[in-house]
């Protein structure tokens, strides 16, 4: 639902596209699409605070100091002309230039950094992956956190790490040039852009020409200050690492001892595999330890009615998920799982 303006009232709109409707140019905002509103009222040369609206908060936005600057030209623009105005003319107020696009870690990315969240990376690849309908996702690091980014968990990935991987799309040409970006491979990226994913998540999207994605060479770090900032991280972060020792190792424990957001080592029995074509793969597993906070799963098969709170259910994705199809119920393993992965939320 569209935020719904007092007369003379400012409507501020971001991300909308171009379109055409009965031969004239106009704006379209899709509901798939990430746009969103704000209106600012001239009296109060404020942003309008609108009772809460399920479809409308989502929308909202807080404009930077230079989306307010024009809103208050066009404020000033109509106390001009307001008399004057033949009502179906449409007038245009010039804002202030729109910062150029610059080389960002990702630590300091995000949906609304100038430009429009457009930015250029230089990073290294930790993994890829086809998705469906032609994307193609990466993962990829600078060795700088952003806690929005979300952390990753994977096996392909160490635990010292999974908050400073940013997550990548690739469509067009740059989702067939994906397959060929290999872990351990540095890629500069210019015009990529940092978006909300469905689940609320910041990550970054890249439909450029594949001319602006360049893989990048240690051999020629004289051309590439971003690249050999990067790796002056990384090595910042292997002495980390090291330094650590044992202290990084996840400690074997029983589900009655694990405490909810952190990494334990734990040795179960298979009960069943849950398997389908795609992922997820979804295990549930005992180590006959109880926990009363476990999510329900169904008990009326077999021996599980007495083993009531203590079957815990995994989820497996990616690599994981294709260990996980060969297990079987009996089996003995022990894993390295995240104490949210059992958990009611």
């Amino acid at each position: 639902m569209l935020p719904k303006p007092d007369l003379h009232q400012v409507l501020a709109l971001r991300y909308i596209q171009g379109d055409e409707f009965n031969g004239e140019s106009c704006g379209s905002a899709p509901s798939y699409k990430d746009w969103h509103a704000a209106i600012f009222d001239p009296r109060t040369d404020a942003i309008v605070s609108r009772p809460s609206e399920a479809d409308t908060d989502e929308l909202l936005f807080e404009p930077t100091s230079s989306e307010l600057v024009l809103c208050k030209r066009l404020k000033e623009w109509w106390a001009t002309t307001e008399a004057y105005i033949n009502p179906v003319t449409v007038h245009s107020v010039s804002g202030d230039h729109v910062p150029k696009r610059i080389h960002r870690l990702i630590s300091d990315v995000h949906p609304d950094v100038e430009p429009h969240g457009f930015f250029d990376c230089t990073v290294e690849v930790l993994y890829q992956h086809e998705s469906n309908s032609g994307i193609h996702t990466v993962y990829l690091t600078d060795y700088t956190a952003n806690p929005s980014l979300g952390v990753i968990e994977r096996d392909w990935t160490p635990p010292q790490l999974n908050n400073k991987v940013m997550k990548m799309e690739l469509f067009g040409d740059a989702a067939a040039e994906g397959a060929n970006m290999n872990p351990g491979d540095y890629y500069e990226f210019r015009n990529a852009k940092m978006r909300i994913s469905r689940g609320g998540y910041w990550e970054a999207k890249f439909d450029d020409r594949v001319d602006r994605m360049q893989k990048l060479s240690t051999d020629e770090l004289e051309h590439y200050p971003h690249l050999s900032a990067l790796l002056r991280r990384k090595k910042e972060w292997q002495e980390q690492v090291e330094a650590c020792g044992d202290e990084q190792h996840f400690p074997h424990a029983l589900f009655e001892q694990f405490t909810r957001n952190h990494h334990y080592n734990c040795t179960v029995e298979v009960l069943s595999v849950s398997a389908n074509e795609a992922d997820p793969v979804f295990l549930y597993v005992t180590d006959y330890t109880p926990r009363n906070d476990l999510v329900p799963v169904d008990t009326t098969h077999g021996h599980w009615s007495s083993l009531q709170d203590r079957i815990v259910k995994i989820k497996l994705i990616d690599e994981q998920a294709k260990t996980g199809k060969n297990l079987q119920p009996g089996d003995f393993d022990t894993w390295a799982a995240h104490s949210d992965c059992y958990a009611n939320s």
